[in-house]
């Protein structure tokens, strides 16, 4: 079991590498694929434990997302492009059955016991339901609930850099939604291609090549051209100021929400002060 997911997958992304876990390889996102990522990769973060049906709750992850790939053709599109993206397995038209069949779609294949097993028509790709128990098979590597579930989120640390898996409760996520929505009122937030471009004017990547690196880098590396500039805009600065900036590099570690309690603290210390 894993406990630590950002350290389990460091010596994979510091090297660009895809991520092994248990005789697979997920492969990083590359930033040409970043849109077709994100659109689907929201089918690996649904809090269904929030759902108020008790089924659900104690359901795996895995049978859960089956369930709702069963009724749903945009689901099973969006999982489609996560085992494109991520596994490298893609369509194969030598895998489609025999008959008047569509291609992705989701075909049962009888059996004599109370297994069913239920494939993708034309990937090599299938889910084994016994009950309320499901089991998926990747080409011929076989993925139990506890695999899948440790796989969606490395899949999430491994590419969204800032992502977070930290339960949270209702009222807490309205908190954090608020502070950022007053924060960043009328602020601009830009978009991928105004983050490929302050790349470009900071590095020696171009238009071309930036597109084949991994996603999660090009964060990394936005984020860190912007931290040079503004320690570098803000050295001259330096004897008007009451302390030095902060390092773009070398900063002090904060908890990922500590801005939002230090400003309200901050707050409410000055209304006590009048």
């Amino acid at each position: 079991m894993i406990e630590d997911y950002k350290k389990y997958i460091e010596k994979y992304v510091a090297l660009c590498k895809p991520v092994e876990y248990e005789g697979l390889k997920l492969r990083p996102i590359l930033v040409e694929d970043a849109y077709i990522f994100k659109d689907a990769c929201d089918i690996l973060m649904i809090e269904k434990n929030k759902i108020p049906d008790i089924k659900v709750i104690q359901a795996s992850y895995l049978y859960f997302l089956f369930s709702i790939i069963l009724s749903q053709k945009e689901v099973l599109d969006k999982f489609l492009t996560i085992a494109n993206l991520c596994f490298g397995i893609d369509f194969n038209a030598k895998n489609m059955a025999d008959g008047n069949f569509e291609p992705n779609e989701l075909l049962i294949k009888t059996t004599d016991t109370d297994t069913q097993i239920f494939f993708i028509n034309g990937w090599d790709i299938a889910f084994e339901i016994k009950g309320q128990s499901a089991t998926l098979f990747i080409e011929d590597k076989k993925i139990t609930a506890q695999n899948f579930e440790e796989l969606r989120k490395i899949i999430l640390f491994q590419n969204l850099y800032d992502y977070d898996d930290m339960q949270m409760s209702d009222d807490f996520r309205r908190v954090i939604e608020d502070y950022y929505r007053i924060k960043n009122k009328g602020r601009h937030i830009p978009n991928l291609e105004e983050k490929e471009m302050v790349v470009i004017v900071n590095t020696s990547y171009t238009m071309e090549t930036i597109k084949e690196i991994p996603l999660r880098t090009f964060e990394l590396l936005f984020n860190y051209s912007i931290g040079k500039v503004d320690y570098l805009a803000t050295m001259p600065l330096l004897p008007n100021l009451k302390e030095a900036p902060e390092h773009w590099v070398y900063g002090h570690e904060k908890e990922k929400y500590a801005e939002i309690f230090s400003d309200a603290q901050e707050m409410v210390n000055k209304v006590t002060s009048i």
